[in-house]
């Protein structure tokens, strides 16, 4: 009983801190995506646990698309502007609630939701968990991908000096890839 009562305090204390720091840290306003407009260009970087595996030059160009509340979200990989083009468009689903889709015009459509000023998808394809960021942070855009394999890894589950612990799942990371985005 002693140790649910003092995780109900410990929560209850994170809950009141976390309301604290928000009111700390005014809310960043965004005009997104209107502010990211633009062609960006930089270099990737991929990396595994050796270190630095692969760097490529890739460009972003985002665009209003005309009488609609969608853009245009085209990815070149390479110096091969031909072969490594993705041409996607950004969706807004619900602005409001920063829900957008990045659709792949080809059946896939993933969701991405604006939290602060990241944008953020999470996804899985071919037994890969992926999760992507990109963020304004000054004149840039930083693009972030984490990958790793679906293989969980189960901890917890289990009583523990009389408290109830719930399962955790804790997925590899195999891949990292970082890209700082400069306009042109």
């Amino acid at each position: 009983m002693k140790n649910k009562i003092l995780s109900c305090l410990i929560l209850s204390w994170i809950c009141t801190f976390s309301l604290v720091a928000q009111d700390a840290n005014p809310v960043i306003e965004s005009d997104f995506p209107n502010s990211w407009v633009g062609d960006w260009i930089g270099e990737l970087m991929i990396y595994n646990a050796k270190g630095l595996q692969q760097s490529l030059p890739m460009q972003l160009m985002i665009k209003p698309i005309e009488a609609t509340k969608d853009f245009t979200f085209t990815i070149v990989y390479g110096v091969d502007v031909e072969a490594g083009t993705r041409s996607y468009i950004l969706e807004t689903l619900d602005a409001e609630k920063g829900q957008y889709s990045i659709n792949e015009q080809n059946s896939i459509k993933i969701d991405a939701y604006l939290l602060g000023d990241k944008l953020v998808q999470r996804f899985e394809v071919m037994g890969n968990l992926l999760d992507t960021f990109l963020e304004k942070r000054g004149d840039n855009l930083v693009w972030e991908i984490f990958m790793g394999k679906m293989e969980a890894h189960k901890t917890g589950d289990t009583v523990h000096q009389g408290d109830t612990i719930p399962p955790v799942q804790t997925f590899p990371m195999h891949n990292y890839q970082r890209c700082v985005l400069s306009k042109i």
